[in-house]
């Protein structure tokens, strides 16, 4: 690399990873074990990534009858078979023993009286394979994750921009980086280069990722000739808030549809019977809400509540339920039950601020 003016910062290592969600975290500590000299960078503190945001839980065959076999054809059949077969064998095999070095970094899943793992069924899953940390599984993830990283003493950034990707030849040999604290310019000179950035969710306006996910590594991968493909497949959480303004996008977990959750439109239709008879409010990770592959919702005016209080409740605050995006009612299950299955979505803000009047109370 040529030289640099005496206003750049030059900082050499083996392996830069950019994001500090799970991915990039899991490749330090790995690269780290092998006694590689790494140094991650994060846009906003390295705990603060998307990764925590995750909430019901993630997808592995750990006990009976699940299998990882079960696992890639349950994964295949929710993708509509357009997936990359290869990445998802690997990832249904090797899911497993990941989930072991999580706990060996401290991670603690949920698990029954008898020990054993609590996992339950989520949307197009034909077995519980749903593994979970209560209703804060990313956040446990990231803490497990975290401590190891410390432990292992791995350098890393906050608050650091990266601006572009530096390539030599058809090489990528590093990355400018903007510290966002104090406007430093700082070039990273690295033999391996990992983005581990995150999806774009917030390119658009309402959607259910954190605010980080801006989709900048895109952008770096395409400066320095990289191919990108299956841009088509930006990935929300099927349900999310809509009220109040403030809050609109914001997850409502799977398992509120899990434990019971009913989707029905304007009209108190119950309208994914007729596109999803068998699996209805079960089909809708990625499947039901994708025009043109047997659905169209696109005829059907879509509000959310979180019980059958919400839309008086709304209308007493004089909020036109045709603002609204998605109605989830949890129906004669009602709160109490979600509170049983350790909903965490009962105890945020959002539904305080929607419920602030205590029709939630018993």
């Amino acid at each position: 690399m040529s030289s640099l003016p005496s206003t750049v910062q030059r900082i050499d290592t083996d392996i830069l990873i950019i994001g500090s969600g799970g991915s990039g975290l899991r490749a330090a500590i790995a690269a780290s074990e092998k006694g590689a000299k790494v140094l991650i960078i994060a846009k906003e503190l390295l705990k603060d990534a998307h990764t925590g945001w995750a909430m019901g839980g993630l997808n592995v065959a750990l006990k009976a009858p699940a299998t990882p076999q079960l696992h890639f054809e349950d994964t295949i059949k929710g993708g509509w078979f357009i997936n990359n077969y290869k990445l998802a064998r690997i990832f249904a095999e090797e899911m497993p023993d990941r989930i072991y070095d999580l706990e060996r970094y401290g991670v603690k899943f949920d698990r029954l009286p008898d020990g054993s793992y609590f996992t339950w069924a989520g949307g197009k899953q034909s077995a519980p394979l749903n593994l979970c940390a209560g209703d804060y599984t990313g956040r446990e993830m990231m803490q497990g994750l975290l401590a190891e990283v410390a432990m292992l003493d791995v350098p890393y950034l906050e608050y650091h921009y990266v601006t572009k990707l530096l390539r030599q030849g058809d090489k990528v040999v590093g990355a400018f980086l903007i510290d966002r604290k104090t406007g430093t310019y700082r070039v990273v000179q690295a033999k391996a280069t990992i983005v581990a950035t995150g999806g774009g969710g917030n390119m658009y306006k309402i959607n259910t990722n954190a605010p980080s996910n801006t989709g900048e590594g895109y952008a770096w991968a395409l400066d320095v000739g990289a191919e990108l493909v299956d841009m088509e497949m930006i990935q929300f959480h099927p349900t999310g808030m809509a009220y109040p303004p403030e809050k609109r996008g914001t997850l409502v977990t799977e398992k509120v549809r899990g434990n019971g959750g009913i989707l029905k439109n304007e009209l108190g239709e119950r309208f994914m019977q007729r596109y999803q008879p068998e699996r209805l409010e079960l089909a809708l990770d990625g499947v039901s809400l994708r025009l043109g592959r047997g659905f169209d919702l696109r005829l059907e005016r879509l509000l959310v509540r979180v019980d059958a209080l919400l839309g008086p409740l709304l209308r007493g605050l004089g909020v036109g339920l045709e603002l609204l995006d998605l109605l989830l009612d949890l129906g004669q299950h009602g709160p109490r039950h979600l509170a049983r299955h350790e909903v965490a979505l009962l105890d945020d803000d959002l539904l305080v601020a929607v419920l602030a009047d205590g029709h939630l109370a018993p």
